[in-house]
């Protein structure tokens, strides 16, 4: 049974609902419609999704359709898409599908399998057709009662839902379908309004173009509905509870779809993208030109240099750029697309360590220049917010992403970026343990940890004017349906420099506790980093055993700035030794 269940964003499905106001007929027009290239990506996946951490190269593209018009499905993996760099070097082949779509948009990935362009490459072609199914009339079908319990179900028949071989419309048998109906889980609304979580979904044996349900209780009065996400073939909803325990539910379709292929036929570069008609050959800005490689080889622009030395005594660590994108940005005041370039840069440290983060690190920047020999537009880092992966033996990594606002020159073939990062580094540190009652609103005043002086192995209270302190606190405390128990820890630290990494909830031994789960962290900071905040919410399964909350603090402490090198030559096939 076929199922399309990729879940997009809920901004995809507003708007684009209403009736075709084609002329009767006009219908079976089908538009042309041409792939737009919109991202270029060179890079590494994190190691637990490629252990060896092999370069890829993936293209991204979308295909719109006119005013009128709405895309129903996406056909599945494409074959035969043929992948071409400007040396005239050949993917032998590649996996191309669609990531996902709304009504308006598909989204295209092409990814050449075992596959990178030649060191010099100045533009990847890629060649194709994506097939797709459109449509431009709708139509609402009958409402039918349903029970509110999940598995719930009543078939249905939708008219003119299905497209046969021949191209015809066709009526559809399907079931409508309960797939989860219960209370609201932990979110937003942390105090808890009383709300039920209902996801409804047609189960049918293919594709059909799905544009919205139609809820209402048994008298017909409209149910107040929160969607929370969709699927193509169904919703999902936060409701107020059905007395009756019954809805009236009607379903909007696609009638008349409409069979079509958007053409792929495009050059994607460090310069930009081009569509239709781009010709080959290896003359004057398109193909390989032996100039920029060379002078890289030859030590025009060596990979080496401009890298500051490290100094011994401070932490060390390392910088590797992983990712190079080259990506069209919808800019919506401008009226028109823009160009940007993304670098992500891994930070590795050698000894045991942690990164840390504060609003005196913000924005830095590095200098990015391209084959041509053109400076281009800084890329921006922002370091404020810096959070760890623990390595082994206690090391420490982060990946930090930059952005320049420009692409390269056109005949570009790689780009090189270099300067420093000042991060700051330290070490992991526990607090004690602290003990609050386990009822909302509960608080205690502790010395902020790691502080000289701060009396941290006596008494959890600091007396006013003692040492600087800050705020514990627990909100949120809740007993749930299903026996488990929700609830929020914060901090509040003014004043004083301090950097948590988590809190940790134990037992009374100091030992974590194994039914406690961690559901959702937050964080913020104050102006000038003058007052920070935390906040992490936690599920105890099967509740709490105890009427008083153990918690202790993991932070950042003993920070030392330290002055990180990048220098790295990078392009369309990875990076340049």
């Amino acid at each position: 049974m076929m199922k399309f269940l990729s879940l997009l964003s809920l901004a995809a499905v507003a708007g684009g609902f209403g009736l075709c106001s084609l002329p009767p007929g006009e219908d079976d027009l089908v538009p042309s419609l041409q792939v737009a290239w919109k991202k270029l990506e060179v890079g590494r996946e994190h190691s637990e999704d490629d252990p060896e951490r092999n370069w890829r190269m993936r293209l991204g593209g979308v295909v719109a359709v006119p005013s009128g018009w709405e895309i129903d499905w996406v056909g599945d993996e494409l074959m035969g898409v043929a992948v071409e760099d400007s040396t005239g070097r050949k993917a032998s082949r590649a996996k191309c599908y669609s990531s996902s779509f709304d009504r308006k948009t598909a989204h295209l990935l092409v990814e050449p399998q075992d596959w990178l362009p030649s060191a010099g490459t100045q533009w990847v072609e890629v060649k194709g057709e994506l097939p797709l199914v459109i449509s431009c009339r709708e139509a609402v079908s009958e409402p039918v009662a349903l029970k509110l319990e999940k598995g719930a179900s009543v078939p249905l028949v939708l008219k003119g839902a299905g497209i046969g071989k021949d191209g015809k419309a066709r009526d559809v048998r399907v079931k409508l379908v309960i797939r989860k109906y219960g209370d609201a889980a932990l979110g937003r609304e942390w105090e808890g309004e009383n709300k039920k979580m209902l996801e409804v979904e047609v189960d049918a044996d293919e594709p059909l173009g799905i544009r919205d349900f139609v809820l209402q209780a048994v008298d017909g009065t409209p149910v107040a509905a929160e969607m929370c996400g969709w699927s193509t073939l169904g919703r999902e909803w936060k409701i107020d509870p059905v007395m009756e325990g019954k809805l009236q539910v009607a379903v909007r379709y696609s009638q008349h779809l409409q069979r079509c292929k958007a053409l792929i036929d495009g050059r994607a570069s460090l310069a930009g993208f081009r569509e239709g008609k781009t010709g080959k050959g290896r003359g004057p800005g398109s193909g390989f030109s032996e100039t920029g490689y060379s002078a890289m080889k030859s030590g025009g622009i060596s990979s080496s240099e401009g890298g500051l030395p490290v100094d011994e005594s401070r932490p060390s660590v390392e910088a590797e750029v992983t990712r190079l994108i080259v990506e069209r940005v919808d800019a919506e005041e401008a009226g028109e697309d823009v160009m940007q370039m993304v670098f992500e840069i891994e930070l590795t440290s050698k000894t045991a360590a942690v990164f840390g983060g504060g609003a005196d690190m913000r924005e830095q920047s590095l200098e990015v220049t391209d084959s041509t020999g053109r400076v281009l537009s800084p890329a921006m880092f922002d370091l404020t917010w810096l959070k760890s992966w623990n390595l082994e033996k206690g090391q420490a990594m982060i990946s930090l992403c930059g952005t320049s606002p420009e692409p390269a020159s056109p005949g570009a073939e790689w780009i090189r970026i270099r300067g420093t990062l000042h991060v700051p580094v330290g070490v992991k540190r526990e607090s004690p343990v602290y003990e609050l009652p386990l009822q909302k609103g509960a608080e205690l005043q502790i010395p902020v940890p790691g502080m000289s002086d701060s009396g941290e192995e006596g008494d959890d209270v600091a007396a006013a004017g003692d040492v600087p302190v800050c705020r514990l606190k627990l909100e949120g405390v809740k007993e749930q349906g299903n026996g488990d128990l929700h609830a929020q820890v914060s901090l509040q630290v003014e004043g004083v420099p301090f950097d948590l990494e988590c809190f940790e909830v134990v037992d009374d031994k100091g030992l974590p506790l194994k039914n406690a789960v961690s559901a959702g962290v937050g964080a913020s900071m104050g102006p000038l980093g003058q007052e920070r905040f935390w906040l992490q919410r936690f599920k105890f399964k099967g509740g709490a055993d105890t009427e008083r909350l153990h918690v202790r603090l993991k932070y950042r402490a003993d920070a030392e700035t330290v002055a990180v090198p990048v220098d790295c030559t990078i392009g369309p096939g990875g990076p340049l030794l």
